[in-house]
């Protein structure tokens, strides 16, 4: 099958399943927002982000050097990559029950502020179990890398959508018997399992084996230090926002701000999902095969991007408010500003995939760049606004951070010859028609 329509397939299947994905996700939450209180998303969301934080920490890039690598189709090699995949989540669970462990300390002898998400006496017992999923996570099998290194992700779709389901039915049955933020906890920890065991069980191709190959290991390792740096800055560009407003909002506050981050984050792991699995392996083959053919592929791979980013930016800049208040009770209100703000954030989604271009053809460190850029804006306006402003500050520095990430993109897309102006206008036009379909909605409501 040509590529072209190799992608097209595959990004089909990697949009319906994170559609599917997302509304599950969505779904999950609507039900466990009438379950639990506010403060527990809080507690959630900042567990999270802590475990985020160790996975990205770690990241040497396992998955992309399995697909960007001409051995990636020989078991010897991916058995060397199963191998490092296993020992990472060892390390991450033992860094994980570690940092359980401080949270715990810091609270108990006030060290953190008091009614912050970093004071709930749950907080470090969260982190502690999701850090034994971590070790769960790296027995996953390598089926599912190669499958996306083929671009046949129709099993893999459906792998990841049964495993959700699961996690969602036994989060429902656990706050339903005990209301409490464990509930959570214990969705993610089912999710995670279910996926390793079906990864195993249920995809075609050799199973997994132990194997270690000194040579190969440091190979992966000098590919890995770009990887690990940019996957570091990406954290904290990221979930940096949490970080500083878990404790600069009250863990109320924080709760408010996690229900807009999971619609916000629905658009933006679009995007994320796709670039992840269909945009760096067809680039990668491009470049491998047919490289001044890059720039066509690059904006054939962004228009579905483009489409979905742009159209709900306009949308959710008019509806946010009236969504939050038809979807939840008067206890989550404020969240619909903070909805309002963040989806300015969804401009950048489409532009932001050149990062893959110049890590398939050898310059990380300029993907790196972006990302320093919107870390640094960020770590700058949200303190500022969020003491100005409280919770709409807070949001109008996280969109502050995505936005200042624009002028250094369109520059770097210019001089390494990516850019073109007519395809870049698309999105905007896309954006009204979103603003239109919201007002029409409003005016129709």
């Amino acid at each position: 099958m040509k590529l072209g329509a190799k992608a097209l397939r595959a990004g089909g299947w990697s949009f319906g399943g994170h559609v599917a994905t997302q509304l599950i996700r969505f779904g999950s939450n609507l039900v466990m927002t009438r379950l639990l209180v506010p403060d527990m998303f809080g507690v959630m969301a900042l567990a999270l982000t802590f475990m985020f934080a160790l996975f990205m920490f770690s990241d040497i890039g396992l998955r992309q050097i399995a697909i960007q690598d001409r051995n990636g189709d020989r078991k010897e090699f991916m058995d060397v990559i199963w191998t490092v995949q296993i020992l990472r989540g060892l390390v991450i669970m033992a860094f994980g029950l570690g940092l359980a462990s401080m949270i715990w300390v810091f609270a108990d002898h006030h060290l953190v502020r008091e009614g912050s998400a970093y004071a709930h006496p749950h907080l470090p017992w969260v982190v502690a179990l999701l850090s034994l999923s971590a070790v769960v996570t790296g027995f996953e099998s390598t089926r599912l890398i190669r499958l996306n290194r083929e671009l046949s992700l129709g099993r893999t779709v459906v792998l990841e959508l049964v495993a959700q389901i699961t996690g969602f039915i036994v989060m429902v049955l656990w706050a339903r018997h005990s209301p409490t933020v464990f509930a959570l906890a214990a969705g993610a920890m089912v999710n995670a399992g279910v996926k390793t065991v079906l990864s195993h069980v249920a995809l075609p191709g050799h199973g997994d084996s132990i194997r270690w190959d000194r040579a190969q290991v440091w190979d992966i390792l000098r590919f890995g230090r770009w990887i690990f740096l940019g996957s570091i800055l990406g954290f904290l560009a990221s979930a940096g926002d949490k970080l500083l407003l878990g404790g600069l909002l009250t863990a109320t506050d924080f709760g408010i701000y996690s229900i807009a981050i999971i619609i916000v984050a629905m658009v933006h792991e679009v995007g994320t999902k796709i670039t992840s699995t269909v945009t760096h392996a067809a680039l990668s083959e491009v470049h491998r095969t047919n490289p001044a053919d890059m720039r066509r592929v690059y904006y054939k791979m962004r228009l579905p991007i483009d489409a979905v980013s742009f159209f709900c930016f306009g949308l959710l800049v008019v509806t946010g408010p009236a969504l939050i208040g038809l979807l939840y009770d008067p206890r989550y209100a404020a969240a619909g500003l903070v909805l309002q703000i963040l989806a300015v954030s969804f401009v950048v989604i489409g532009p932001n995939t050149s990062g893959n271009v110049y890590l398939i053809t050898g310059q990380p460190w300029l993907q790196s760049f972006l990302i320093s850029v919107r870390l640094v804006a960020m770590l700058v306006s949200v303190p500022v606004l969020t003491s100005l402003h409280g919770l709409a500050g807070a949001a109008w520095g996280v969109a502050i951070g995505h936005l200042a990430t624009l002028p250094p993109i369109f520059v770097l897309k210019h001089r390494h010859g990516l850019l073109d102006i007519r395809r870049e206008l698309i999105g905007p036009a896309v954006a009204l028609i979103g603003f239109a379909a919201g007002t029409l909605v409003i005016a129709v409501a």
